[in-house]
This record gives C-alpha cells, sequence and structure tokens, in this order.
C-alpha cells in the first residue's frame, strides 16, 4: 500500500484534494469516483523518498461525464469563453504550442468549471484529438464555435480564426447586454410599483374598511372595487387563486418554449410598431456578424450562410435566410438573393451596399461596416424605447395610486359632510 496525495472534482464541481491509501493509482481513482470524485492529478506523499509524480493512466471519459453534468447545471459566463480564445490567439500567434497554451491559460483561469474542461482539452490534445474533436463533447463550445476552430485548423489560420471568434463573441455579448440594459429599468419601476399597489392593498386599505362598515353609507363603487380586491389579496381565496395563476403562467412558459408557440411570438414581434424593428436589427446584426466572420476566414458565401442560420433566434428571419441558401445553391448572387427575399426584412441601402461589396470583392469588410451601423442604429433604438416607456409606467402608476387614493377617501369626505 502507498499513500498519494491526489487532487480531484466531484459532482458539485468543488475541487477535492487529500491523502489516501492505494495499492496503485488505478485503485485511487476507483476508490475516489466510488465517492463521487473524479480524479485530476496525483503524486506521491512528500513524507516517501520517492518525490517523483506519477504518470497517470487514468479513464478521463469518467472525468467527463462529471464534469459535463456540472456544466449542464451551471452556465459558463460568455466574457471568460472570449477571454480564453483571446489568450489561445495571442499565445498560439507567438509561436507557443496549443498544449502548452492552454496549460498556461488554465493556470490564470478562475473559474473552476471553465478551468477543468481547459484541462481535460489539454489532455485530449496530448492524446492526439485536434481542438475541435476535443470543444465538441463539452456543451459550452456550440456547433458554430467548434465548426470554426475545425475550419480554422484545415486552413491553418487557427490563431486568426480563435481572434475573430472573440471578436464575434464580444459583440454579440455586448448587444445582448444592451437588451437587457433596456428592459432592466423599466423592469425595476414596474416592479417596485406593483410591490408598493401590494402593501397598499394589504395594509392599509384594511385600515379604512373598519370605517366604511360602521358608518352605514352606500359605497361608491370604486371603493367596493378596492375592497374586493384587498379582499381577494388578503384571504386563503385569494392565496389559492393567485396560486392557481401562477401555475397557469408557468404553463403559459412551457407553452411558449413549443415550436409553434415560439413561432407566433416570433411572427408577431416582427409586426409590432417599433418592437420591429428593434428585433429586426438585432437578427440583421447577428447574421451580417456571422457572414463577415466566415467570409474573412475563407469560407464560401453558401456555407456562411448556412451556419449563419444557427446564429438566428428569430424562426421567420430564419426561414428567409434559408431562402437566401436556396437562391446561392441555385446560382444566384447574394445581392439578387437578398432582393428577392423583399427589403421588408433587408433594407434597400443594406442590398446596395452589399452589390457594392460583390462586384468590389471586399464583401467582408462592407459586412463589418453594416455591422458597426447596424449596432449604432439599435443602440439608439433601445435608448428611445427606454425614454419611452420608462414615462408610460410612471404616468400608468401614478394614475394607478391616484385612483387608489380617490377610492379610499371619497366615502372618508362623504361621511364628514354628512355631520
Amino acid at each position: 500500500m502507498k499513500l498519494f496525495n491526489w487532487k480531484g472534482i466531484d459532482k458539485s464541481g468543488i475541487n477535492k484534494k487529500g491523502k489516501t491509501l492505494a495499492k496503485n493509482p488505478n485503485e485511487l481513482e476507483n476508490i475516489l469516483l466510488k465517492q463521487g470524485i473524479a480524479l485530476l492529478k496525483i503524486k506521491t506523499n512528500l513524507f516517501k523518498l520517492s518525490k517523483k509524480t506519477l504518470t497517470l493512466n487514468v479513464s478521463f471519459d469518467n472525468v467527463r461525464v462529471i464534469i459535463n453534468k456540472i456544466i449542464a447545471q451551471r452556465k459558463t459566463n460568455p466574457e471568460k469563453l472570449i477571454s480564453l480564445f483571446q489568450g489561445l490567439s495571442f499565445l498560439l500567434g507567438n509561436g507557443i504550442s496549443l498544449t502548452n497554451s492552454l496549460n498556461l491559460i488554465s493556470k490564470q483561469i478562475k473559474n473552476r468549471n471553465l478551468r477543468n474542461i481547459i484541462i481535460l482539452l489539454e489532455l485530449d490534445i496530448s492524446n492526439g484529438k485536434t481542438l475541435s474533436e476535443a470543444m465538441e463533447i463539452h456543451p459550452i463550445f456550440n456547433s458554430f464555435t467548434v465548426w470554426m476552430v475545425e475550419s480554422g485548423e484545415k486552413t491553418g489560420k487557427l490563431s486568426f480564426i480563435l481572434n475573430q471568434l472573440a471578436k464575434f463573441m464580444g459583440i454579440k455579448q455586448k448587444n445582448s447586454r444592451k437588451i437587457r440594459e433596456a428592459a432592466l429599468l423599466p423592469m425595476i419601476t414596474l416592479f417596485f410599483a406593483l410591490f408598493i399597489v401590494f402593501i397598499i392593498f394589504i395594509f392599509i386599505v384594511p385600515q379604512f374598511e373598519t370605517l366604511f362598515t360602521t358608518s352605514n353609507k352606500t359605497l361608491p363603487t370604486s371603493t367596493k372595487f378596492i375592497l374586493k380586491i384587498s379582499h381577494f389579496l388578503r384571504f386563503d381565496l385569494g392565496i389559492f387563486e393567485l396560486s392557481a395563476l401562477f401555475i397557469s403562467l408557468l404553463f403559459l412558459k412551457l407553452i411558449s418554449l413549443t415550436h409553434q408557440a415560439k413561432k407566433l411570438f416570433d411572427y408577431i414581434s416582427l409586426r409590432l410598431f417599433f418592437i420591429k424593428e428593434i428585433v429586426l436589427n438585432l437578427n440583421l446584426l447577428f447574421f451580417l456578424n456571422t457572414l463577415s466572420l466566415c467570409l474573412k476566414s475563407g469560407i464560401n458565401i453558401k456555407q456562411s450562410l448556412f451556419h449563419a442560420k444557427s446564429m438566428s433566434s428569430n424562426y421567420i428571419f430564419k426561414e428567409k435566410i434559408n431562402l437566401l441558401e436556396k437562391l446561392v445553391s441555385e446560382g444566384k448572387s447574394f445581392t439578387e438573393a437578398l432582393t428577392i427575399a423583399g427589403n421588408n426584412y433587408f433594407p434597400e441601402d443594406l442590398i446596395a451596399a452589399i452589390n457594392v461589396g460583390e462586384e468590389s470583392g471586399n464583401l467582408d469588410n462592407v459586412l463589418k461596416r453594416q455591422v458597426s451601423r447596424l449596432q449604432h442604429k439599435l443602440k439608439s433604438k433601445l435608448s428611445l424605447l427606454t425614454t419611452i416607456i420608462q414615462p408610460i409606467l410612471m404616468i400608468f402608476v401614478g394614475l394607478l395610486i391616484a385612483f387608489i387614493i380617490y377610492a379610499v377617501y371619497l366615502p372618508i369626505f362623504n361621511i364628514s359632510n354628512s355631520f
């Protein structure tokens, strides 16, 4: 029996380390797996004469099972992936081997999930796999990312592709953040408004109820309505019905995840005034950014369209890209395909710019400029939307509270006038 120092990771993604007696490394691995710990590294105990690090031939498939379970439960921050690709691109561009680059980056990564995945990538590559093959089994790398890395490996432009992927993901992350920020302030305003109204109905309105019932005066319809809502929220029946409402909303949420419901929602979003422009600009931005990345990487327009389709979240817009792909496959130019698809989805000024890019053989740079233009346009639209929605919400909340005050104090005025 030997005493081994070991390091591993458990099913919760927590790093573990310790000392365990075992006959050999394989037995140690089996002991730890029974405890739900995947072995990552071992060495002989420092108190032994031999301080040589053991070469361990472990079954890393067991490690991957645990890692993939962790990733299925936790999403890695996209900004961490951007840093990973930027770091890899820089190191590879300076002549450092892929395994050494991954090893250096793993020591700098603080995110436990991502660090463990990088360790597995390094091990797979050391065992003869390519980077794209090693990435394929990890859910944090989508199919488009894996395909782009594979293209970089085949063309010998891996460093360039990784750098372009980092920029691509940066643009996507930046615009997604803008959408969240635009929605955050109105949502906070609405939440606190509803919270205040809820407090009024639960704690303040009941204080006046006794006064109203003892006055023997006929209450106005608005006051009766306010009192009914207060009763509804305070008593068991109200709690039950609110629970039923919550379950109904949850059920509707589950339905909304279905293909048909998502398609209907996407169709409506492209028909609503002002919202249509934001949704269309966002999908156009992701579409053109993907095309620009693919074309700059030396991928032909047909393949680029196929993979750009996967980056669109709107079903209706995705159908338009399907049409573009079909038309290009039939021999149409990209400009002709966009014209046939219609300027409701692809504006005339965009089609004109792409036509110039095709004729000059500089389409990727034209698309890049269009992405920059759409970013500025989207930013101004979101800013305008926030500017419009915020005062509308404030007016709505003000009117609601004014109505409650009116309904509560009107009977009081009537009672005081009767004396």
